[in-house]
Protein backbone atom coordinates (compact mmCIF):
# COMPACT_ATOMS: atom_id res chain seq x y z
CA UNK A 1 0.00 0.00 0.00
CA UNK A 2 1.26 3.21 -0.96
CA UNK A 3 2.35 5.89 1.39
CA UNK A 4 -0.69 8.95 1.76
CA UNK A 5 0.23 12.21 -0.09
CA UNK A 6 1.02 14.93 1.20
CA UNK A 7 -2.30 16.67 1.69
CA UNK A 8 -3.97 13.47 2.98
CA UNK A 9 -0.50 13.42 5.01
CA UNK A 10 -0.99 17.07 6.58
CA UNK A 11 -4.49 16.67 7.29
CA UNK A 12 -4.06 13.39 9.63
CA UNK A 13 -1.42 15.31 11.58
CA UNK A 14 -3.66 18.00 12.20
CA UNK A 15 -6.32 15.49 13.32
CA UNK A 16 -3.62 13.59 15.61
CA UNK A 17 -2.77 16.82 16.74
CA UNK A 18 -5.79 18.42 17.72
CA UNK A 19 -7.06 15.07 19.38
CA UNK A 20 -3.04 15.07 21.56
CA UNK A 21 -3.73 18.98 22.21
CA UNK A 22 -7.52 18.41 23.74
CA UNK A 23 -6.30 15.55 25.77
CA UNK A 24 -3.70 17.55 27.40
CA UNK A 25 -5.88 20.16 28.23
CA UNK A 26 -8.56 17.78 29.40
CA UNK A 27 -5.62 16.39 31.62
CA UNK A 28 -4.19 19.30 33.13
CA UNK A 29 -7.91 20.37 34.18
CA UNK A 30 -7.92 17.04 35.93
CA UNK A 31 -5.22 17.23 37.49
CA UNK A 32 -4.69 21.02 38.94
CA UNK A 33 -8.29 22.02 38.54
CA UNK A 34 -10.63 19.62 39.36
CA UNK A 35 -10.39 19.57 43.15
CA UNK A 36 -10.64 23.45 43.46
CA UNK A 37 -13.76 23.43 40.86
CA UNK A 38 -17.13 23.11 42.08
CA UNK A 39 -19.03 21.93 38.78
CA UNK A 40 -22.76 20.26 39.49
CA UNK A 41 -22.34 16.00 39.40
CA UNK A 42 -19.15 16.42 40.56
CA UNK A 43 -17.38 13.27 41.44
CA UNK A 44 -14.82 13.40 44.50
CA UNK A 45 -12.43 10.93 44.35
CA UNK A 46 -10.02 9.34 47.59
CA UNK A 47 -6.82 9.55 45.02
CA UNK A 48 -5.96 12.69 43.02
CA UNK A 49 -5.78 12.35 39.38
CA UNK A 50 -1.62 13.04 39.59
CA UNK A 51 -1.87 9.90 42.03
CA UNK A 52 -4.29 7.73 39.46
CA UNK A 53 -2.09 8.99 36.33
CA UNK A 54 0.94 7.80 37.90
CA UNK A 55 -0.46 4.54 38.56
CA UNK A 56 -2.15 3.89 35.20
CA UNK A 57 1.23 4.52 33.97
CA UNK A 58 3.19 2.48 35.88
CA UNK A 59 0.89 -0.24 35.57
CA UNK A 60 0.88 0.05 31.52
CA UNK A 61 5.04 0.53 32.11
CA UNK A 62 5.54 -2.48 34.31
CA UNK A 63 2.94 -4.54 31.50
CA UNK A 64 4.97 -3.04 28.38
CA UNK A 65 8.68 -4.12 29.82
CA UNK A 66 6.63 -7.48 30.22
CA UNK A 67 6.27 -7.27 27.19
CA UNK A 68 9.02 -6.49 25.75
CA UNK A 69 11.07 -8.92 27.67
CA UNK A 70 9.24 -11.95 26.11
CA UNK A 71 8.06 -10.03 23.11
CA UNK A 72 9.26 -13.28 20.99
CA UNK A 73 7.21 -16.04 22.87
CA UNK A 74 4.35 -13.70 23.76
CA UNK A 75 3.47 -13.02 19.93
CA UNK A 76 4.26 -16.23 18.64
CA UNK A 77 1.54 -17.58 20.76
CA UNK A 78 -1.27 -14.55 19.86
CA UNK A 79 -0.29 -14.98 16.29
CA UNK A 80 -1.33 -18.86 16.76
CA UNK A 81 -3.98 -18.64 18.79
CA UNK A 82 -5.76 -15.30 17.78
CA UNK A 83 -9.28 -14.82 17.20
CA UNK A 84 -10.72 -18.53 18.50
CA UNK A 85 -10.00 -17.80 22.34
CA UNK A 86 -11.60 -14.33 21.53
CA UNK A 87 -14.29 -15.66 20.80
CA UNK A 88 -14.60 -17.93 23.27
CA UNK A 89 -13.66 -15.63 25.92
CA UNK A 90 -15.83 -13.96 24.42
CA UNK A 91 -18.77 -16.12 25.03
CA UNK A 92 -18.08 -16.76 28.38
CA UNK A 93 -18.31 -12.96 29.42
CA UNK A 94 -21.69 -12.83 28.32
CA UNK A 95 -22.44 -15.50 30.39
CA UNK A 96 -20.80 -13.57 33.30
CA UNK A 97 -22.34 -10.22 32.35
CA UNK A 98 -26.05 -12.14 32.32
CA UNK A 99 -25.11 -13.56 36.16
CA UNK A 100 -23.75 -10.74 37.00
CA UNK A 101 -26.71 -7.76 35.41
CA UNK A 102 -29.30 -10.19 36.97
CA UNK A 103 -28.09 -9.55 40.69
CA UNK A 104 -28.05 -5.56 40.09
CA UNK A 105 -30.46 -4.73 37.86
CA UNK A 106 -33.07 -2.50 38.88
CA UNK A 107 -35.97 -0.26 36.99
CA UNK A 108 -34.97 3.77 36.44
CA UNK A 109 -36.89 6.69 36.25
CA UNK A 110 -36.10 9.28 33.58
CA UNK A 111 -36.89 9.24 30.35
CA UNK A 112 -36.50 4.97 30.26
CA UNK A 113 -39.40 4.49 32.50
CA UNK A 114 -41.74 6.39 30.80
CA UNK A 115 -40.35 4.82 27.34
CA UNK A 116 -40.35 1.60 28.50
CA UNK A 117 -43.95 1.87 30.10
CA UNK A 118 -45.20 2.91 26.36
CA UNK A 119 -43.62 0.04 24.57
CA UNK A 120 -45.19 -2.02 26.70
CA UNK A 121 -48.45 -0.40 26.25
CA UNK A 122 -48.18 -0.61 22.56
CA UNK A 123 -47.26 -4.55 22.93
CA UNK A 124 -50.04 -5.00 24.82
CA UNK A 125 -52.22 -2.91 22.44
CA UNK A 126 -52.86 -0.06 25.41
CA UNK A 127 -52.70 2.82 23.87
CA UNK A 128 -51.30 5.05 26.83
CA UNK A 129 -48.53 7.23 25.73
CA UNK A 130 -46.13 7.70 28.98
CA UNK A 131 -43.43 10.35 27.06
CA UNK A 132 -43.39 13.43 25.44
CA UNK A 133 -42.54 12.35 21.63
CA UNK A 134 -43.62 15.84 20.22
CA UNK A 135 -40.83 17.01 21.98
CA UNK A 136 -38.49 14.72 21.85
CA UNK A 137 -38.62 12.45 18.39
CA UNK A 138 -35.70 10.68 18.51
CA UNK A 139 -36.81 8.39 20.88
CA UNK A 140 -39.55 7.06 18.77
CA UNK A 141 -36.93 4.66 16.93
CA UNK A 142 -35.83 2.99 20.73
CA UNK A 143 -39.39 3.02 21.36
CA UNK A 144 -39.95 0.69 18.36
CA UNK A 145 -36.73 -1.34 18.66
CA UNK A 146 -37.88 -2.33 22.57
CA UNK A 147 -41.77 -3.27 21.48
CA UNK A 148 -39.78 -5.93 18.94
CA UNK A 149 -37.52 -6.64 21.69
CA UNK A 150 -40.65 -7.31 23.96
CA UNK A 151 -42.55 -9.25 21.37
CA UNK A 152 -39.46 -11.28 20.95
CA UNK A 153 -39.24 -11.98 24.74
CA UNK A 154 -42.85 -13.15 24.39
CA UNK A 155 -42.64 -15.28 21.77
CA UNK A 156 -39.75 -17.06 23.65
CA UNK A 157 -42.38 -17.27 26.89
CA UNK A 158 -41.18 -14.41 28.61
CA UNK A 159 -38.11 -16.02 29.63
CA UNK A 160 -36.70 -13.31 31.84
CA UNK A 161 -38.57 -10.19 32.72
CA UNK A 162 -38.92 -7.51 29.62
CA UNK A 163 -36.31 -4.74 30.70
CA UNK A 164 -33.56 -7.65 31.40
CA UNK A 165 -34.68 -9.77 28.28
CA UNK A 166 -33.10 -6.22 26.82
CA UNK A 167 -30.05 -5.99 28.71
CA UNK A 168 -29.29 -9.81 27.62
CA UNK A 169 -29.46 -8.02 23.92
CA UNK A 170 -27.44 -5.09 25.27
CA UNK A 171 -24.84 -7.54 26.68
CA UNK A 172 -24.38 -9.57 23.64
CA UNK A 173 -24.17 -6.88 21.53
CA UNK A 174 -21.31 -5.20 23.94
CA UNK A 175 -19.81 -8.59 23.67
CA UNK A 176 -19.21 -8.26 19.43
CA UNK A 177 -18.06 -5.06 19.95
CA UNK A 178 -15.77 -6.17 22.24
CA UNK A 179 -14.21 -8.63 19.62
CA UNK A 180 -14.82 -6.42 16.49
CA UNK A 181 -12.53 -3.91 18.78
CA UNK A 182 -9.84 -6.77 19.48
CA UNK A 183 -10.14 -7.19 15.14
CA UNK A 184 -9.61 -3.39 14.67
CA UNK A 185 -6.50 -3.37 17.14
CA UNK A 186 -5.00 -6.49 15.69
CA UNK A 187 -5.32 -5.30 12.14
CA UNK A 188 -3.46 -1.93 13.35
CA UNK A 189 -0.66 -3.47 15.71
CA UNK A 190 -0.26 -6.97 16.41
CA UNK A 191 -2.57 -9.78 18.26
CA UNK A 192 -0.85 -9.36 21.20
CA UNK A 193 -1.91 -5.91 21.56
CA UNK A 194 -5.12 -7.12 20.82
CA UNK A 195 -5.45 -8.85 23.48
CA UNK A 196 -4.57 -6.63 25.96
CA UNK A 197 -7.04 -4.25 24.49
CA UNK A 198 -9.63 -6.73 24.56
CA UNK A 199 -9.24 -7.15 28.68
CA UNK A 200 -8.84 -3.60 29.46
CA UNK A 201 -12.32 -3.09 27.15
CA UNK A 202 -14.01 -5.79 29.51
CA UNK A 203 -13.25 -4.13 32.50
CA UNK A 204 -14.07 -0.93 31.79
CA UNK A 205 -17.06 -1.33 29.69
CA UNK A 206 -18.58 -5.00 29.28
CA UNK A 207 -18.89 -5.10 33.02
CA UNK A 208 -19.91 -1.54 33.19
CA UNK A 209 -23.57 -1.95 35.18
CA UNK A 210 -24.64 1.16 31.99
CA UNK A 211 -25.53 -2.21 30.07
CA UNK A 212 -28.00 -2.57 32.85
CA UNK A 213 -30.23 0.65 31.71
CA UNK A 214 -32.05 -0.12 28.68
CA UNK A 215 -31.41 2.95 26.70
CA UNK A 216 -29.36 4.18 23.78
CA UNK A 217 -26.34 4.43 25.29
CA UNK A 218 -25.44 0.73 25.79
CA UNK A 219 -27.79 -0.07 23.02
CA UNK A 220 -25.35 2.07 20.76
CA UNK A 221 -22.10 0.39 21.79
CA UNK A 222 -21.64 -1.85 18.75
CA UNK A 223 -21.91 1.02 16.03
CA UNK A 224 -19.12 3.31 16.30
CA UNK A 225 -16.44 0.51 16.51
CA UNK A 226 -18.58 -1.51 13.83
CA UNK A 227 -18.42 1.34 11.20
CA UNK A 228 -14.57 1.57 11.90
CA UNK A 229 -13.79 -1.98 11.56
CA UNK A 230 -15.76 -1.66 8.03
CA UNK A 231 -13.90 0.82 7.34
CA UNK A 232 -10.99 -0.48 7.67
CA UNK A 233 -11.57 -3.67 5.64
CA UNK A 234 -13.29 -1.90 2.96
CA UNK A 235 -9.78 -0.60 2.09
CA UNK A 236 -8.56 -4.06 1.45
CA UNK A 237 -10.88 -6.42 2.01
CA UNK A 238 -13.80 -8.12 -0.65
CA UNK A 239 -17.14 -6.78 -1.09
CA UNK A 240 -15.82 -2.99 -0.51
CA UNK A 241 -18.48 -1.50 -2.38
CA UNK A 242 -20.99 -3.33 0.17
CA UNK A 243 -19.37 -2.06 3.23
CA UNK A 244 -19.16 1.51 2.30
CA UNK A 245 -22.98 0.93 2.25
CA UNK A 246 -23.63 -0.79 5.59
CA UNK A 247 -21.61 1.89 6.66
CA UNK A 248 -23.67 4.75 5.94
CA UNK A 249 -26.74 1.76 6.67
CA UNK A 250 -25.35 1.85 10.38
CA UNK A 251 -24.23 5.42 10.80
CA UNK A 252 -28.11 6.68 9.42
CA UNK A 253 -30.04 3.79 11.57
CA UNK A 254 -27.67 4.67 14.91
CA UNK A 255 -28.46 8.59 13.98
CA UNK A 256 -32.35 7.75 14.73
CA UNK A 257 -31.56 6.34 18.54
CA UNK A 258 -28.40 8.65 19.45
CA UNK A 259 -26.91 11.16 17.57
CA UNK A 260 -23.50 11.20 18.07
CA UNK A 261 -23.63 7.82 15.74
CA UNK A 262 -23.19 9.89 12.12
CA UNK A 263 -20.26 11.71 13.68
CA UNK A 264 -17.93 8.68 12.50
CA UNK A 265 -19.37 8.62 9.56
CA UNK A 266 -18.59 12.60 8.67
CA UNK A 267 -15.42 12.31 9.92
CA UNK A 268 -15.21 9.13 7.17
CA UNK A 269 -16.52 11.19 4.31
CA UNK A 270 -14.09 14.16 5.48
CA UNK A 271 -11.46 11.92 5.13
CA UNK A 272 -12.04 10.67 1.76
CA UNK A 273 -12.66 14.04 0.53
CA UNK A 274 -9.40 15.37 1.46
CA UNK A 275 -8.24 12.54 -0.41
CA UNK A 276 -9.36 14.54 -3.48
CA UNK A 277 -7.15 16.88 -3.19
CA UNK A 278 -4.41 14.40 -3.06
CA UNK A 279 -1.95 13.85 -6.40
CA UNK A 280 -3.71 10.61 -7.25
CA UNK A 281 -7.24 11.47 -5.98
CA UNK A 282 -8.54 8.54 -7.58
CA UNK A 283 -11.96 10.48 -8.51
CA UNK A 284 -14.00 7.48 -9.78
CA UNK A 285 -13.27 5.29 -6.79
CA UNK A 286 -13.84 7.58 -4.22
CA UNK A 287 -17.06 8.55 -6.05
CA UNK A 288 -18.04 4.73 -5.94
CA UNK A 289 -17.08 4.21 -2.05
CA UNK A 290 -19.20 7.91 -1.27
CA UNK A 291 -21.95 7.26 -3.34
CA UNK A 292 -22.44 3.90 -1.83
CA UNK A 293 -22.32 5.00 1.80
CA UNK A 294 -24.92 7.36 0.42
CA UNK A 295 -27.74 4.89 -0.39
CA UNK A 296 -27.39 3.01 2.98
CA UNK A 297 -27.59 6.05 4.27
CA UNK A 298 -30.55 6.40 2.50
CA UNK A 299 -32.13 3.11 2.80
CA UNK A 300 -31.87 2.98 6.41
CA UNK A 301 -33.44 6.63 6.72
CA UNK A 302 -36.51 5.30 4.51
CA UNK A 303 -36.66 2.17 6.76
CA UNK A 304 -36.87 3.91 9.67
CA UNK A 305 -38.71 7.07 8.86
CA UNK A 306 -41.16 5.04 6.45
CA UNK A 307 -41.64 1.48 8.34
CA UNK A 308 -40.35 0.96 11.76
CA UNK A 309 -41.15 4.31 12.98
CA UNK A 310 -45.30 4.75 11.53
CA UNK A 311 -45.72 1.33 13.03
CA UNK A 312 -45.84 2.47 15.97
CA UNK A 313 -48.93 4.44 15.02
CA UNK A 314 -47.72 7.45 17.50
CA UNK A 315 -48.24 10.82 15.57
CA UNK A 316 -45.97 13.68 16.49
CA UNK A 317 -46.54 17.68 16.19
CA UNK A 318 -43.29 19.14 14.40
CA UNK A 319 -43.78 22.59 16.49
CA UNK A 320 -43.60 21.31 19.69
CA UNK A 321 -39.93 19.75 18.46
CA UNK A 322 -37.12 21.03 20.45
CA UNK A 323 -34.29 21.27 17.93
CA UNK A 324 -30.63 22.11 18.12
CA UNK A 325 -30.96 25.26 19.08
CA UNK A 326 -32.96 24.19 22.64
CA UNK A 327 -29.70 22.10 23.40
CA UNK A 328 -27.16 25.01 22.16
CA UNK A 329 -29.04 27.46 25.00
CA UNK A 330 -29.24 24.45 27.59
CA UNK A 331 -24.91 23.82 26.43
CA UNK A 332 -24.51 27.48 27.75
CA UNK A 333 -26.31 26.60 30.93
CA UNK A 334 -23.66 28.25 33.55
CA UNK A 335 -25.70 27.20 36.61
CA UNK A 336 -25.70 23.22 34.89
CA UNK A 337 -22.77 23.07 33.45
CA UNK A 338 -24.15 23.13 30.22
CA UNK A 339 -25.90 19.77 31.76
CA UNK A 340 -30.24 19.17 31.53
CA UNK A 341 -31.79 21.98 32.87
CA UNK A 342 -35.52 21.86 34.19
CA UNK A 343 -35.89 25.10 33.58
CA UNK A 344 -34.49 25.43 29.93
CA UNK A 345 -36.73 22.56 29.11
CA UNK A 346 -39.89 24.85 30.17
CA UNK A 347 -38.87 27.80 28.76
CA UNK A 348 -38.15 26.03 25.26
CA UNK A 349 -41.51 24.78 25.78
CA UNK A 350 -43.43 27.86 26.23
CA UNK A 351 -43.14 28.38 23.04
CA UNK A 352 -45.57 27.36 20.38
CA UNK A 353 -44.21 27.00 17.19
CA UNK A 354 -40.48 25.82 16.36
CA UNK A 355 -39.77 29.18 14.32
CA UNK A 356 -40.51 30.61 18.21
CA UNK A 357 -39.03 28.58 20.12
CA UNK A 358 -35.47 28.30 17.38
CA UNK A 359 -35.33 32.20 17.86
CA UNK A 360 -35.98 32.21 21.36
CA UNK A 361 -33.67 29.47 22.60
CA UNK A 362 -30.86 31.90 19.84
CA UNK A 363 -31.44 35.07 21.97
CA UNK A 364 -31.01 33.15 25.07
CA UNK A 365 -27.77 31.88 23.90
CA UNK A 366 -26.89 34.87 22.66
CA UNK A 367 -27.24 36.37 26.03
CA UNK A 368 -25.39 33.76 27.43
CA UNK A 369 -22.42 34.20 25.62
CA UNK A 370 -22.59 38.10 26.42
CA UNK A 371 -23.44 38.14 29.73
CA UNK A 372 -19.73 35.15 30.37
CA UNK A 373 -17.79 37.02 28.16
CA UNK A 374 -14.51 35.77 26.20
CA UNK A 375 -13.14 35.25 30.19
CA UNK A 376 -16.26 33.44 31.55
CA UNK A 377 -17.10 31.75 27.92
CA UNK A 378 -13.36 29.85 28.71
CA UNK A 379 -14.35 29.34 32.34
CA UNK A 380 -17.54 27.56 31.16
CA UNK A 381 -15.81 25.43 28.75
CA UNK A 382 -13.34 24.06 31.46
CA UNK A 383 -16.26 22.71 33.98
CA UNK A 384 -17.69 21.11 31.19
CA UNK A 385 -15.04 19.49 30.40
CA UNK A 386 -14.63 18.18 33.87
CA UNK A 387 -18.10 17.13 33.90
CA UNK A 388 -17.56 15.68 30.67
CA UNK A 389 -14.46 14.10 31.36
CA UNK A 390 -14.10 13.98 35.70
CA UNK A 391 -16.24 10.48 35.76
CA UNK A 392 -14.68 7.04 34.89
CA UNK A 393 -18.38 5.48 35.53
CA UNK A 394 -19.66 7.58 32.49
CA UNK A 395 -22.14 9.61 35.15
CA UNK A 396 -23.46 6.24 36.73
CA UNK A 397 -26.22 7.17 39.24
CA UNK A 398 -26.97 10.79 38.21
CA UNK A 399 -30.03 10.78 36.32
CA UNK A 400 -33.56 11.43 37.48
CA UNK A 401 -34.55 9.31 40.61
CA UNK A 402 -32.02 6.21 39.26
CA UNK A 403 -33.36 3.62 41.71
CA UNK A 404 -37.21 4.07 41.31
CA UNK A 405 -37.50 0.27 41.87
CA UNK A 406 -34.92 -2.33 43.34
CA UNK A 407 -35.95 -5.47 42.96
CA UNK A 408 -35.15 -8.23 46.04
CA UNK A 409 -32.46 -9.92 46.52
CA UNK A 410 -31.68 -12.62 44.28
CA UNK A 411 -29.51 -15.14 46.75
CA UNK A 412 -27.96 -14.32 49.90
CA UNK A 413 -24.42 -13.83 48.62
CA UNK A 414 -23.93 -12.57 45.17
CA UNK A 415 -26.85 -10.18 45.17
CA UNK A 416 -25.92 -8.06 48.18
CA UNK A 417 -22.19 -7.97 47.45
CA UNK A 418 -22.85 -6.75 43.96
CA UNK A 419 -24.63 -3.92 45.19
CA UNK A 420 -22.13 -2.98 47.47
CA UNK A 421 -19.95 -2.63 44.82
CA UNK A 422 -22.11 -1.04 41.47
CA UNK A 423 -24.93 0.84 43.07
CA UNK A 424 -23.71 4.11 44.29
CA UNK A 425 -24.92 3.65 47.96
CA UNK A 426 -22.89 0.73 48.28
CA UNK A 427 -20.12 0.09 50.71
CA UNK A 428 -17.65 -0.66 48.52
CA UNK A 429 -19.00 1.57 45.23
CA UNK A 430 -16.04 3.89 46.24
CA UNK A 431 -13.63 1.54 44.98
CA UNK A 432 -15.46 0.76 41.89
CA UNK A 433 -15.82 4.31 40.83
CA UNK A 434 -12.09 4.79 41.57
CA UNK A 435 -10.95 1.69 39.73
CA UNK A 436 -12.94 2.90 36.01
CA UNK A 437 -11.62 6.47 36.95
CA UNK A 438 -8.02 5.28 36.87
CA UNK A 439 -8.82 3.21 33.63
CA UNK A 440 -10.54 6.35 31.98
CA UNK A 441 -7.58 8.41 33.07
CA UNK A 442 -4.90 6.15 31.95
CA UNK A 443 -6.85 6.03 28.21
CA UNK A 444 -6.74 9.72 28.13
CA UNK A 445 -3.06 10.02 28.90
CA UNK A 446 -2.27 7.19 26.19
CA UNK A 447 -4.18 8.68 23.70
CA UNK A 448 -2.38 11.90 23.79
CA UNK A 449 0.58 9.72 22.18
CA UNK A 450 -1.61 9.27 18.86
CA UNK A 451 0.42 11.94 17.00
CA UNK A 452 3.82 9.95 17.79
CA UNK A 453 1.77 6.81 16.33
CA UNK A 454 0.84 8.62 13.39
CA UNK A 455 4.67 10.15 13.05
CA UNK A 456 6.05 6.55 12.42
CA UNK A 457 3.12 4.45 10.80
CA UNK A 458 1.94 5.98 7.50
CA UNK A 459 0.70 3.54 6.27
CA UNK A 460 -1.98 3.40 9.11
CA UNK A 461 -2.38 7.51 8.59
CA UNK A 462 -5.97 6.77 7.37
CA UNK A 463 -7.32 5.09 9.46
CA UNK A 464 -5.73 6.88 12.60
CA UNK A 465 -7.42 9.82 11.09
CA UNK A 466 -10.94 8.71 10.92
CA UNK A 467 -10.23 7.83 14.89
CA UNK A 468 -9.16 10.63 15.83
CA UNK A 469 -11.38 12.86 13.26
CA UNK A 470 -14.56 11.04 15.18
CA UNK A 471 -13.10 11.90 18.76
CA UNK A 472 -12.22 15.15 18.04
CA UNK A 473 -16.24 16.02 16.99
CA UNK A 474 -17.97 14.20 19.84
CA UNK A 475 -15.88 15.85 22.37
CA UNK A 476 -16.53 19.50 20.09
CA UNK A 477 -20.39 18.59 19.56
CA UNK A 478 -20.47 17.67 23.58
CA UNK A 479 -18.54 20.77 24.34
CA UNK A 480 -21.46 23.22 22.17
CA UNK A 481 -24.45 21.47 23.22
CA UNK A 482 -25.77 19.14 26.17
CA UNK A 483 -23.09 17.77 28.16
CA UNK A 484 -23.12 14.52 30.13
CA UNK A 485 -20.00 12.17 30.65
CA UNK A 486 -22.50 8.91 29.72
CA UNK A 487 -22.50 10.53 26.25
CA UNK A 488 -19.13 9.01 25.46
CA UNK A 489 -19.90 5.25 26.22
CA UNK A 490 -21.16 4.53 22.81
CA UNK A 491 -17.48 5.47 21.70
CA UNK A 492 -15.67 3.91 24.23
CA UNK A 493 -14.14 1.33 21.87
CA UNK A 494 -13.18 4.23 19.58
CA UNK A 495 -11.09 5.42 22.90
CA UNK A 496 -9.51 2.50 23.74
CA UNK A 497 -8.50 1.83 19.81
CA UNK A 498 -6.53 5.65 20.01
CA UNK A 499 -5.39 5.00 23.36
CA UNK A 500 -3.56 1.82 22.57
CA UNK A 501 -2.53 3.54 19.25
CA UNK A 502 -1.34 6.65 21.32
CA UNK A 503 0.59 4.40 24.20
CA UNK A 504 2.77 2.40 21.55
CA UNK A 505 3.56 5.96 19.97
CA UNK A 506 4.73 6.84 23.76
CA UNK A 507 6.80 4.23 23.54
CA UNK A 508 8.35 4.26 20.05
CA UNK A 509 9.27 7.60 21.13
CA UNK A 510 10.97 7.46 24.67
CA UNK A 511 12.21 3.91 23.01
CA UNK A 512 14.37 5.89 20.17
CA UNK A 513 15.30 8.88 22.36
CA UNK A 514 17.32 5.91 24.98
CA UNK A 515 18.96 4.31 21.46
CA UNK A 516 19.71 7.99 19.91
CA UNK A 517 21.64 8.85 24.01
CA UNK A 518 23.12 5.13 23.71
CA UNK A 519 24.55 5.89 20.06
CA UNK A 520 25.65 9.19 20.75
CA UNK A 521 29.44 9.30 20.53
CA UNK A 522 31.70 10.77 23.08
CA UNK A 523 34.00 13.74 22.97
Amino acid sequence: MRHMDSVDSQFYKIAAGLWSIQMCLVLILLVIFQESTGYPHKVDYPLPHIALLLLGTGILSVGSYGYWRHRAAIDCLAERRSEGPIGLLSVAVFFIQAYLFYNIYFLTDWDVKNITATAKNLVSDNWEIRYNFDRYPNNLMLTRILTILFRLNNAFGSVAEPEFFVILVQCAASCVAGFVLYQVVKDLTKPACGYAVWLVYVLHVAFNPWLTIPYTDAMTLLIPISVLRLYQTARTGKYALLKWAAMGFLCAFGYQLKPQCVIILIAIVLCEGVGFLGRNPQWADRLKRLGMAAIGAAAALILCSRVLIPSLGIETDPEQRFGPSHYLMMGLNWDTCGSWSGDDVSYSGSFATAAERTNANLQAAKGRLQDMGFTGLIKHLARKSLLNFGDGTYAWGVEGIFYAYIFPERNDFASPLLREIFYTTGKYYPCFAVFQQLIWTTILLSSAGILMYLLTEKEKAQEVGVITLSLVGLVWFQTIFEARARYFFAYAPLFLVAATLGWIGFVRFFRNRIRKKRHRPCH
